[in-house]
């Protein structure tokens, strides 16, 4: 918990300068003159931290199993130059496939991922 607390921290206040002794928000020290974040704050930083880990590994999954650009780069030279649509028109119902099980998420939309949980302090 402490790793993430500390990720947390340094992407919500970038300026703070800190350090956690323990594993809970009573061991976040601060070592500069602005003040310590509530705990409701803390706890606001680390729910955004996990729906951003959840929005990465989910683009992982969907990458792991999307064509790679080689794939489709020569898919499409044989369509459009070879004249041989067969593997492009395959290609595309595995891309339709991805899509439906994984649609594209938009950078602020969290909609297409499972709720991130998270061990509050």
């Amino acid at each position: 918990m402490s790793s993430n607390l500390c990720r947390a921290l340094r992407h919500k206040f970038p300026e703070l300068v800190f350090s956690v002794t323990g594993e809970d928000y009573n061991s976040l020290i601060i070592h500069n003159d602005l003040p310590k974040p509530t705990i409701e704050e803390v706890e606001v930083a680390l729910r955004e931290l996990a729906v951003e880990d959840e929005k990465i590994k989910y683009i992982q999954k969907r990458n792991a199993e999307y064509p790679s650009i080689n794939q489709m780069v020569v898919c499409l030279w044989e369509m459009v130059v070879e004249n041989r649509p067969e593997d492009a028109k395959a290609l595309q119902k595995i891309r339709e496939v991805i899509k439906k099980k994984y649609p594209m998420v938009d950078e602020y939309d969290t909609s297409a991922i499972a709720d991130a949980s998270v061990d509050l302090i």
